[in-house]
């Protein structure tokens, strides 16, 4: 009745409608009533009592799980009879699970919306070992391009051909493609109170230090800085690490 009544004001685009008017689609979620829910569903959310979960069965879903109510309300403005998405839920530990959920919308002999029947898979493990292999593949590519960089920058550092101000500032230009971000990344290297600048420097306010050190004694200090302060990227340890090493070699 609710979303007929939408039909009857004119939304067209349901997605749209609940987008601009959030309200709107949380009264909708407020208004389904769970009928029934199996055994299996209750042992996979780690919930005891049916009554209370059928009470409390929006409860479980987590905030980013929204997307499975709109395509549902979509489904059925739309007589859309099946569909399946990809969920996050709460549980009551607070612990996130994911779930695969299948929707069937059975209509009436009138062929009226009647009810929605629900079937889901966890797919929680197969969702972690994914997000570490993601992390896994993306810390190994900043690995490489890290031993990449040390390697050219040892070289530069060995060559006798070059004068040390063109060695410098080869240097200067090398790191940042060591970084999560080379375009912006940018670095000044200051020794002997000389300065060298990778191309297109920029000053940020975000920024990590290393001193450069002959016999103990200061002489100079390298520092990288994060220039797009729209990211909320920062420096991984790997990289701290990178520019300790960097200000080592130079020294």
């Amino acid at each position: 009745e609710y979303l007929d009544r939408l039909k009857e004001i004119g939304v067209s685009d349901l997605l749209e409608y609940f987008t601009l008017n959030p309200q709107s689609l949380l009264n909708c979620i407020e208004q389904i009533n769970v009928l029934d829910i199996n055994q299996s569903a209750m042992e996979l959310v780690n919930w005891k009592d049916k009554n209370d979960l059928t009470r409390k069965f929006i409860e479980i879903f987590s905030a980013n799980s929204v997307n499975f109510f709109l395509d549902i309300f979509n489904s059925i403005y739309h007589n859309q009879n099946y569909k399946q998405n990809d969920v996050s839920i709460t549980l009551v530990n607070k612990s996130v699970k994911y779930l695969q959920i299948k929707w069937l919308l059975s209509l009436d002999n009138t062929q009226k919306f009647k009810n929605v029947l629900i079937s889901t898979i966890d797919i929680t493990e197969k969702i972690v070992y994914n997000d570490m292999l993601k992390k896994q593949t993306f810390e190994l590519k900043e690995r490489i391009k890290e031993q990449s960089a040390l390697f050219k920058i040892q070289n530069l550092l060995t060559q006798n051909e070059s004068s040390l101000e063109d060695i410098i500032l080869s240097v200067a230009s090398e790191i940042p493609a060591a970084f999560q971000q080379p375009g912006n990344t940018s670095v000044k290297i200051v020794l002997n109170n000389d300065e060298y600048m990778s191309p297109l420097f920029k000053t940020s306010e975000k920024f990590t230090s290393s001193d450069i050190q002959f016999q103990k004694n200061n002489i100079g200090v390298l520092t990288v800085y994060l220039t797009d302060l729209n990211n909320n990227q920062d420096f991984m340890d790997e990289e701290i690490k990178f520019i300790n090493a960097i200000s080592n070699m130079i020294s």
